[in-house]
């Protein structure tokens, strides 16, 4: 955890600017934070209140509460942006579609969406905009070594899980579970946590397709938007037009609608070769 959270940057990244900061983002998609009626942000800093941001579809896409208690910090920033995401993402769709399409969709969809605002943060260009970080060369290789720990891990859950869900024999999970996160991770893993360190139906491929399909679109966004696709209402013109699909399209489907063609790892396998050699 002390790697993934990169306090040393925590400076960079403060406090009071955070909402700022998210309004200015959505603004260069022509995006108005502020009369978005329909999606209520609760930034009060409540005693006891879980510093975790976190967005809930009370009712796609009338009700979607996004629950935020700045602190500041890359972590505090990613955390944010990713859930900005599924805010957006939800708070677009077509009113007119069926429940099934809004509720019961892929994962791995909403997710990429999640992750494509998670990415800014290790997009020098935003950095450089926004945050005002004009020399992010440590910073954003260093996100991106926590982002491959961070997949790798998820890599080692997906396998573990699905030999977990094979029999009713725990007797060898434990140890398996440890080891596998232990290879994946190079952090040595507790086996206490075989049976609480998992995700429902498999969510932990939902992720892992996220991360292979959001490489795949952000480079689509800007090969035809282009490298500041973050500040352009043509931009935000496209993501409303596929967000108002809701959930009617599976991660894959919607890959293929788009143009980009099937979900493949090796984009993201490159991303990290380019960030990290």
């Amino acid at each position: 955890m002390y790697l993934l959270h990169l306090t040393n940057f925590d400076h960079q990244f403060p406090q009071d600017q955070m909402l700022q900061i998210y309004g200015e983002t959505m603004a260069g998609l022509g995006i108005m934070v502020d009369e978005q009626k329909n999606i209520s942000i609760d930034s009060e800093p409540r005693p006891c209140k879980n510093p975790r941001a976190f967005c809930t579809p009370i009712c796609i896409r009338d009700d979607i509460r996004f629950v935020i208690r700045p602190t500041g910090g890359q972590s505090d920033y990613q955390a944010f942006l990713h859930e900005s995401g599924h805010a957006q993402h939800y708070g677009w769709a077509s009113p007119a579609l069926p429940p099934e399409f809004k509720y019961t969709g892929d994962y791995a969809l909403t997710e990429t969406y999640a992750f494509l605002f998670n990415h800014l943060i290790s997009d020098s260009n935003w950095l450089a905009s926004f945050p005002g970080i004009k020399n992010s060369v440590e910073f954003t290789r260093s996100v991106m070594l926590a982002r491959l720990v961070t997949v790798r891990r998820y890599v080692a859950k997906l396998m573990y899980e699905r030999q977990l869900h094979l029999g009713d024999d725990l007797s060898a999970s434990a140890a398996r579970f440890a080891d596998l996160q232990t290879s994946a991770t190079c952090f040595r893993t507790d086996p206490s946590y075989f049976l609480f360190d998992l995700d429902d139906s498999f969510y932990s491929a939902s992720y892992l397709r996220a991360w292979a399909f959001e490489v795949s679109l952000r480079e689509y966004l800007k090969t035809r938007f282009g490298s500041h696709w973050w500040a352009s209402r043509r931009t935000g013109d496209f993501l409303k037009e596929i967000w108002e699909t809701g959930d009617r399209y599976s991660a894959d489907e919607m890959a293929a609608q788009i143009g980009i063609g099937p979900i493949r790892f090796d984009p993201l396998i490159d991303e990290f070769v380019a960030a990290l050699k």
